[in-house]
């Protein structure tokens, strides 16, 4: 059993990662990139974008950010000049859409309460750039294009970006505010799992 809440944890985790900087298409694969960034005013936290395929309950979530004090590495990302980071998640090839958005800060789980449906694609060796996921102080949240910002900072950062073929996901100079309306929160105690040897 408790191999099995092992591999369960590691596919989650896995499916989330970020790609290694250098990262390579693999010609026999389906696979596409997500990329985009996501930045905050706001105080410490994992901060996600929550998408989905259609005809699948598997979630994607693209995370910057650390949910637990005292975090795991910088909150400042100097390329960017913002709290938060850059993201790059190797994707099957398909239609997805933005769902949500989440922060944890320990064990409060705060979520966008409504509906959101923004539809993308990812394409087979190819990069869809979904933009900034943007919360203010107020966690007032905004996607917003900040291509000009974002992907030389996503380049540099990942060599495949300087010969994957880029699609544009948003449209230019787009921002969408208030994205989710308000937001709820709740408490996630953990659970103790005794194990015996």
């Amino acid at each position: 059993m408790n191999r099995l809440c092992v591999a369960l944890v590691a596919a989650l985790l896995a499916s989330c990662a970020n790609v290694p900087s250098d990262y390579k298409f693999d010609p026999t694969s389906n696979d596409g990139l997500v990329v985009g960034s996501i930045t905050y005013d706001s105080s410490l936290g994992l901060y996600s974008l929550v998408v989905i395929s259609p005809g699948s309950s598997k979630l994607l979530k693209m995370s910057v950010g650390y949910s637990q004090w005292p975090p795991l590495g910088p909150l400042t990302d100097d390329a960017l000049k913002a709290r938060g980071g850059t993201y790059a998640i190797a994707a099957p090839a398909g239609s997805y859409r933005i769902v949500g958005w989440e922060i944890r800060q320990g064990a409060k789980i705060t979520r966008s309460a409504a509906p959101i449906e923004v539809p993308f694609t990812v394409e087979k060796g190819r990069a869809s750039y979904l933009g900034n996921l943007h919360f203010s102080e107020d966690w007032e949240v905004s996607l917003r294009d900040r291509s000009s910002r974002d992907l030389p900072v996503l380049r540099a950062r990942y060599t495949v970006l300087e010969q994957a073929p880029l699609q544009f996901t948003i449209a230019k100079d787009m921002n969408i505010e208030k994205l989710g309306g308000e937001y709820r929160s709740q408490f996630q105690l953990p659970i103790f799992i005794p194990i015996a040897r």
